[in-house]
């Protein structure tokens, strides 16, 4: 989602952009605006995070919860499987 957001902005901004760099910054120009086009949703990640995390490994996914009521909701609905454990 971040890399589309990045590649709509530089398509529209860095034709207008360019023609007023030299051909030595134009470089640095390019990932000066990359960077500041993604800021908002690096902050957005930052200060609001989603209300949970999945990481998969190779045999099994950790589900993390940012709240505890939202893991145990899920250990609740899930209680019959032997994978389902709170830590």
């Amino acid at each position: 989602m971040a890399s589309l957001y990045a590649g709509w902005v530089i398509t529209l901004m860095w034709p207008q952009v360019k023609d007023f760099l030299q051909e030595t910054l134009r470089r640095w120009a390019a990932v000066g605006l990359i960077l500041i086009t993604l800021l908002p949703l690096f902050l957005l990640s930052i200060f609001h995070p989603s209300a949970f995390d999945l990481t998969a490994f190779h045999d099994s996914v950790d589900h993390e919860y940012r709240r505890s009521d939202y893991a145990n909701s899920f250990a609740e609905l899930n209680e019959e499987a032997k994978w389902v454990t709170i830590e």
